[in-house]
């Protein structure tokens, strides 16, 4: 029970700060975007963050702490002929003293001598690099200490 009012309370702030079609505790086709939810500020959250992807190896391409988003350079994922880049973004969570981190990613894959850029979306149907960039940045989301997982989409 306390888990559903979790939930509908974190539905309600994000449909206030930010419009998501469905939030859910496990991925569903057509999820793009992994949310944490922390009980720390948007500071300490950022930070931590910040350390997680370097703990995960991904070099930092870019950060702005004037609106907390992050971007990684792109990263190899082995076995997938693809390179995977993290962007993220920490949001107040309203009404509470936590923060909320969105995690999107851009996956480049090459086909011969061309590459093409997507972003990440998981479908459990396929089994290819795309795929394993969102199970990557899974890896990466409950590696944050003491955060919540969430799923959903644009």
């Amino acid at each position: 029970m306390k888990i559903k009012i979790a939930l509908f309370i974190l539905l309600l702030i994000v449909s206030y700060s930010k419009s998501y079609s469905q939030i859910s505790r496990t991925p569903y086709k057509g999820t793009n975007i992994i949310l944490i939810q922390t009980d720390e500020s948007i500071e300490k959250s950022y930070e931590n963050f910040l350390q997680v992807l370097a703990d995960c190896n991904f070099k930092i391409k870019s950060i702005n702490k004037d609106d907390w988003s992050i971007e990684t350079e792109k990263k190899w994922i082995s076995g997938a002929n693809s390179s995977l880049a993290i962007l993220a973004k920490v949001y107040p969570d309203e009404g509470k003293d936590g923060a909320l981190i969105e995690i999107t990613g851009i996956v480049t894959s090459s086909m011969g001598m061309s590459y093409f850029e997507t972003k990440v979306t998981f479908n459990p149907n396929m089994d290819d690099s795309i795929t394993e960039a969102f199970q990557t940045m899974q890896s990466i989301a409950v590696k944050y200490p003491k955060g919540k997982i969430f799923y959903t989409e644009e």
